[in-house]
């Protein structure tokens, strides 16, 4: 990469190592030849999550006037519904070992999924450039991560635990006023069963900002250390903020 000061003096910054998991490949190898190759990593949405039917609207809307091709309106209620039956998922590379990191493993089940995948992939950049031995002096080493704040199925669990049992609890009573109240705390228990047991000691895995600083805390670099949200835009801006801290001279 070019110096980010625009043509300062500064050293050239270079990427010197690597990982990588997407849709498709669990590794940078088979990541460029699915590139190379032109590889379709999109796929059917995975039985194993949900059944699609359930959620896949009978009938597609009526066309928009004047839209894209393929755009639809959205009826009411579209936000109840999903209008595509294909994606990109990671579910057969998306491994992570907690012992290898010392994690307690039930601080593993509610956390969300892409922090620690995170912190296995910095892990494996690491590696790649040559090890922990390469990296110089631990304190002048900062970790970007670029990351939407997108609710994961780990926050959505708690959610669900938290707000949704009640409101079912509230929608009952209220269509339902002669249904005894025990019947009515069966159905909420019921439902807050089917989410797993709760799992105090993975509170750091649901909040966004901590995913950075689980990787410093865990790898034991002690550099700067933070989460850029800009959305889709996340990952770009978190290379550039990484850019400026090297180019300035924060970090190395």
């Amino acid at each position: 990469m070019r110096d980010p000061g625009g043509g300062s003096g500064a050293p050239p910054i270079a990427v010197v190592g690597m990982s990588a998991l997407f849709p498709g490949a669990g590794d940078l190898d088979t990541f460029w030849r699915n590139i190379a190759g032109g590889v379709d990593a999109i796929r059917a949405l995975p039985r194993d999550r949900f059944d699609v039917d359930d959620y896949f609207p009978p009938e597609r809307p009526p066309a928009v006037p004047g839209a894209r091709p393929g755009a639809g309106a959205a009826p009411a209620g579209a936000a109840d519904g999903f209008y595509c039956r294909r994606g990109g998922f990671v579910d057969e590379f998306a491994t992570f070992d907690p012992t290898a990191f010392g994690l307690v493993p039930n601080s593993v089940d509610w956390a969300e999924p892409d922090q620690l995948l995170a912190l296995r992939l910095a892990a494996e950049a690491i590696t790649d450039a040559g090890g922990p031995d390469g990296l110089g002096d631990a304190e002048r080493v900062g970790v970007v991560l670029g990351r939407g704040g997108y609710v994961g199925s780990g926050v959505a669990r708690l959610e669900q635990r938290v707000r949704t049992s009640r409101q079912l609890v509230t929608t009952l009573r209220e269509v339902l006023p002669d249904l005894p109240a025990d019947a009515v705390e069966r159905v909420r228990e019921a439902f807050v069963a089917q989410l797993g047991p709760a799992r105090p000691e993975a509170s750091i895995g649901l909040v966004p900002n901590l995913a950075a600083s689980r990787i410093a805390n865990r790898l034991d670099l002690r550099g700067p250390a933070y989460t850029v949200d800009a959305a889709c835009a996340s990952s770009l801006i978190a290379v550039e903020m990484a850019m400026r801290d090297l180019g300035s001279g924060r970090t190395d």
